[in-house]
Formats: structure tokens, sequence, C-alpha cells
């Protein structure tokens, strides 16, 4: 399962060939958090356009309705759909996301609040057990 962006999408497939399989499914609501105002900004221009935002990222907050972007309960409410989906399916699956999404998945899966989850590296592995908690 994937998120439909270009970088995400070219990640399932090589994985998805490298196991023997041409299955990928591109999933909207593992996509990227709708960063609004902030997005392709450098952190130097969001400090010069929103700087209580700026402050906010830069004490690590992760629960941010993003102006002109995504609602911090809306990404929440998006990636736990689909986590649970994932999950109650009862089949292995490789889900290549983004940072944001994958910090509620995990959360989910482990029973942590997302912020004190560790932002995943880009390219990480990581196994999931996939019991639905809460």
């Amino acid at each position: 399962v994937s998120s439909p962006s270009r970088r995400t999408v070219a990640t399932a497939l090589a994985i998805a060939g490298a196991v023997g399989s041409r299955a990928v499914a591109l999933d909207d609501r593992w996509r990227e958090t709708d960063f609004g105002l902030a997005d392709g900004l450098t952190f130097e221009d969001l400090e010069r356009e929103a700087p209580d935002l700026a402050r906010r990222v830069a004490e690590g907050e992760t629960w941010i309705d993003w102006p002109d972007g995504e609602r911090a309960g809306d990404l929440a409410a998006r990636v736990e759909v689909a986590w649970r989906e994932v999950a109650e399916s009862g089949w292995d699956t490789v889900v290549v996301s983004h940072a944001g999404p994958l910090r509620i998945a995990i959360g989910l899966a482990t029973g942590q609040r997302p912020e004190s989850v560790e932002i995943p590296r880009p390219g990480a592995v990581i196994h999931l057990p996939v019991a639905v908690r809460g």
C-alpha cells in the first residue's frame, strides 16, 4: 500500500518487485500531511511568514492545524481508518508513506502517543504488530 506521491510509489514498486509482486495499491489516506501555508517553505521562510507556527514546529509540537492546510484531527482520523484496514486485513502488508502518517500508525500499533514516536528515517523499515489497539 502506498501514498500516491511519486517517491513513495517508486519505493513501493521497487519493494513489490523485490518480493515478486506487482501489486501496489495506491491509498490517498497515506498521503503526506497538507502543510498549507508552510508547504515548500524553508524554516527561515516559515519564521518570517508565520513566527508562532515556526516556534511550535521548533518546539516539536505535532498536533498542528496547518494554516490553509490539513487539520491535525483530520490527519489522525484518515490514518486511523487506513491503519485499521491494514491491520484487520489479515495480510502481511508493506505501507510506504510519510513521517506524519507513519508516526500515527506506529502510535496506534504500539499504544504510544504519536508525538512520542521517533520520526522515522527516510527508507526505514519498521515492523508493527497488526493487532488494532484502542
